[in-house]
């Protein structure tokens, strides 16, 4: 890829996805060269992505050039889909899950004005459903 400064990506050394850059250009990989792909419906950069291969994944949030995204789209390896929001729009914020696109956390980033502190869980459609919900601490 030719800027990946502000992207991100999902998958494995044989099979990934690389999104977000500045210039707005999905790519996959094939563990020897990259490829475009279809672009995500929302331009971001400063995005996260978790997936466990190039057949399987989401980005969420991310910064437009103008304002801060809460969507949450899916690849499944030859188009995107919207899922949801989350319920805070941010960038700069971290995934940590089971190397899959399902049962995720997204975990603190940036609004454009200060830092967000929540914890946001979501499952993905391959469950049957999409949701998304705030944890918090009890």
């Amino acid at each position: 890829p030719a800027d990946t400064s502000t992207s991100s990506g999902f998958g494995s050394a044989t099979s990934a996805v690389q999104v977000g850059d500045t210039n707005d250009e999905a790519q996959s990989w094939d563990g020897s060269s990259w490829s475009a792909i279809t672009d995500p419906s929302n331009q971001r950069e400063t995005n996260a992505s978790q997936g466990k291969d190039a057949e399987d994944g989401a980005i969420t949030g991310g910064y437009s050039g103008s304002s801060y995204l809460g969507v949450v789209e899916g690849w499944n390896g030859s188009s995107w889909s919207e899922y949801a929001d989350m319920t805070e729009a941010r960038s700069n914020h971290k995934h940590d899950s089971n190397n899959a696109a399902s049962e995720t956390l997204l975990v603190g980033g940036y609004d454009g004005g200060s830092t967000v502190a929540s914890v946001e869980e979501f499952a993905s459609p391959s469950s049957g459903s999409f949701s998304i919900q705030v944890v918090t601490a009890s």
